[in-house]
């Protein structure tokens, strides 16, 4: 790993020499190239002060048969393969060991994660080319040269009828779409659009690792119908099983690519954007709006100045406004997530666009949100024309008798004859148990063993262990729980799942190894910041007692949907406790380490180093601070509104955050760095962290009963805000509010 970041840091230098000549860059790797060019981009994109123009003048990444996904077992084993492939005859082929191949796949992994979560791809065009048939080693196919976001052009490599150059025949003309529109912007648009950009999430990977040509949902008259039809089309993919939805939807991205390269037109990206309510970054409409925003700016206005120009107007606007209208700005900056104005205001934007329009809305729980419930809230919109295509996995043939359906399983689960006799008994004593539950429970033991897609001894033992425990009367929950319980030092395991289900947003695996591990060694009361030996042996620790539970969501590390229903049932002890502690454990957890010296240190330099950065935009907008994904630090400052929200305030926590020379100023001050320039205030932080966390959006403001027609939450507020009820808003605040002028 430092030879890693030796070379990426090295890449960077010589890529900052390009910057004065203001040229949009052109990124290409090959194969192992591609770990320290992603390297470099991260650092590019955490480093404002050295490296922020080259992360903004990068404008295409040509990614040549490059190891772009898969788990550490599916990393390890293509990588061997590709070494043995490559190095037949070279000198260094006695350097390939076990343990070589380890240090090569943790340092792609983390690289691929660090490259997804600089949100590069949201921003620059991507193509990924992968083997054809005469590709000298067929390691690099889609699913492993491929990254699979929507933003992504993947390209495979056609035969070399008329010489090599036509390999990709798509490729030049491409990368040379719009690369005149491409060139460095002045450094206001530059400010302003990495400010968008760290409103946004990161790119979602897709779940779907090839294309399906035969998937149904491409054969279905609502999506020929969706094809072909001009005007406004929305399909609505409706089902029980969200999976099936989700491939569904990602299958329709994958073919709208397709049919674009088979007619030789250039790549447009379609927008996408998938709700996560575990993530404060992707939860809200707020969001939504950020990303589209975003995705407008680099594909419809092809930095024409004029887009640039009406945001910086409103930036420049928000500062004119006064304390009073700043305060209103706060509360009408959280947007109502009402599902029926958002469909309103496309209806009224899209109204006065001829071109076609396509939309594709799948939902979490069809059971709640029908597509007739979608229908009734398009009626103002007869414009707009509603398409539903029920998506479920292909029903497997059902096995006739209870004799074959036992030497099918035993077939899937003793691929090499290794302990069939054991399994053959256990099957048989649980020949009771329904056949739904014994495959829902398998699949429990099958993801935390790794067994068989992974053939090892070791996985096969662990398998065994959990299926072996098994009884007829066993349920999916009692093997989770099951499982979680065998595993050793239950308070550490408390403490990863409490910060893995009640967090601001997930953790990437450093930032929860870190806490985690802090966590547990001040247990003794005395927070001592643990060594990097601890952090790391927690986070070996996290990989291999809750492997398979969970999963990598944009880079953040969160337990898997189907695990996580099956955990959070009321009826678990433990779970129950969890959730019960959670909310206090938490918050003192952050209030505590924001008081700590090197806390108090660390934050005045961020922000001391953030006031010059400020300084120097003038009156252009600053990005705000953002997560470098490895320090508490950042977490600890932008969640603690969050998690102070899930508790009641004592009077001393109070005392304490009033204080103008408490332990918390510091806290504020940095907050205000990482907070929404659009809507933080202007002239620099308030004076005092209480005044701080009352104003942030996690606040929750009493209920309002006056003569005003006021008669419920903060929302009627705003609506009247909205209406320009200046009574209103004056006796608001004159109840609520102290004035900011005070605060500063």
């Amino acid at each position: 790993m430092p030879r890693l970041v030796n070379y990426s840091a090295k890449l960077s230098v010589n890529l900052r020499k390009l910057k004065a000549v203001r040229r949009a860059i052109i990124a290409t790797a090959y194969d192992l190239g591609a770990v320290v060019l992603k390297q470099a981009i991260s650092t590019a994109s955490k480093d404002e002060y050295e490296y922020a123009e080259i992360f903004t003048s990068i404008a295409r990444i040509v990614l040549v048969g490059c190891f772009q996904r898969g788990d550490e077992h599916q990393l390890g084993m293509i990588h061997l393969s590709f070494l043995n492939d490559t190095g037949k005859d070279a000198e260094w082929r006695t350097l390939i060991t076990l343990v070589s191949v380890q240090t090569l796949v943790s340092a792609t992994r983390l690289a691929n994660t660090a490259f997804l979560d600089s949100k590069i791809s949201l921003r620059s065009r991507i193509f990924s080319l992968y083997a054809g048939a005469s590709w000298r080693t067929h390691t690099f196919d889609y699913a492993t040269a491929t990254i699979g976001l929507s933003t992504e052009l993947a390209m495979q490599e056609q035969d070399h009828k008329s010489g090599p150059n036509d390999s990709f025949p798509l490729l030049a003309k491409n990368i040379g779409s719009s690369i005149n529109s491409c060139r460095i912007a002045d450094l206001p648009a530059i400010a302003l659009e990495q400010t968008i950009l760290s409103l946004v999430p990161p790119n979602v990977q897709m779940r779907s690792t090839v294309p399906l040509p035969d998937h149904p949902v491409l054969s279905s008259t609502a999506y020929q119908s969706w094809s072909n039809l001009n005007g406004i089309q929305i399909l609505y993919l409706d089902g029980p099983d969200i999976e099936a939805v989700t491939v569904a939807a990602e299958q329709i991205g994958m073919d709208w690519a397709r049919r674009q390269q088979e007619s030789g037109s250039y790549y447009r990206p379609f927008f996408q954007f998938r709700f996560d309510a575990t993530d404060s970054t992707s939860n809200s409409m707020a969001s939504a709006v950020a990303a589209s925003v975003l995705h407008f700016l680099r594909e419809a206005a092809l930095h024409s100045s004029v887009y640039h120009n009406i945001l910086q107007d409103q930036y420049k606007l928000q500062n004119a406004w006064t304390d009073d209208d700043l305060l209103n700005l706060g509360l009408c900056t959280r947007p109502n997530d009402c599902r029926k104005k958002f469909w309103a205001r496309l209806g009224e934007v899209t109204s006065k666009y001829e071109g076609p329009v396509k939309i594709v809305v799948t939902a979490n729980n069809s059971e709640i949100y029908t597509s007739e419930t979608f229908r009734n809230e398009l009626k103002g919109w007869p414009g707009m024309a509603l398409l539903v295509y029920e998506a479920s996995h292909v029903v497997e043939v059902e096995v006739e008798s209870e004799n074959d359906m036992q030497n099918a399983l035993i077939a899937h689960l003793c691929p090499i004859q290794l302990g069939e006799e054991r399994i053959r008994r256990t099957l048989k004593r649980l020949e009771s148990m329904d056949r739904k539950t014994m495959a829902s429970v398998l699949h429990v033991a099958e993801t935390y063993s790794r067994w068989p897609i992974q053939k090892s001894h070791d996985n096969f033992s662990l398998f065994l262990e959990i299926f072996e425990n098994m009884t007829p009367s066993s349920t999916p929950r009692e093997v989770v729980w099951g499982i979680l319980r065998s595993i050793r030092e239950q308070e550490w395991l408390a403490c990863v799942l409490m910060w893995m289900t009640h967090g601001q947003r997930p953790l990437t695996e450093m930032e929860l190894a870190s806490i985690v591990s802090f966590q547990i060694k001040g247990q003794g009361g005395s927070m001592t910041p643990p060594d990097d030996h601890d952090v790391q042996q927690c986070l070996a620790d996290i990989r291999s007692r809750i492997r398979g539970l969970e999963s990598l969501n944009r880079g953040k590390l969160c337990i898997r949907p189907d695990v996580l229903k099956l955990m959070t049932d009321e009826a678990e002890e433990c779970w129950v406790r969890i959730k019960n502690q959670a909310p206090r454990r938490t918050a003192e957890f952050l209030l505590e380490y924001l008081k700590l010296p090197s806390s108090q240190e660390r934050l005045k330099v961020l922000h001391e180093n953030y006031q010059k950065r400020v300084q120097r935009s003038g009156n252009s907008i600053t990005p705000p601070m953002t997560p470098d994904g490895r320090k508490i630090i950042f977490y600890a400052v932008h969640a603690l509104p969050h998690h102070l929200s899930k508790i009641e305030t004592t009077g001393s926590i109070k005392e304490q955050m009033k204080d103008l020379s408490g332990p918390y100023v510091q806290w504020a001050k940095a907050y205000w760095a990482m907070s929404n320039p659009f809507s933080r205030p202007p002239k620099g932080p308030l004076r005092s962290a209480w005044s701080t966390w009352e104003t942030s959006d996690e606040f929750e403001l009493p209920k309002l009963e006056t003569e005003h027609r006021i008669d419920g939450p903060v929302e009627s507020l705003i609506q009247a805000v909205r209406d320009n009820d200046e009574g209103c808003g004056t006796h608001f605040r004159q109840q609520n509010c102290i004035g900011l002028l005070e605060r500063q």
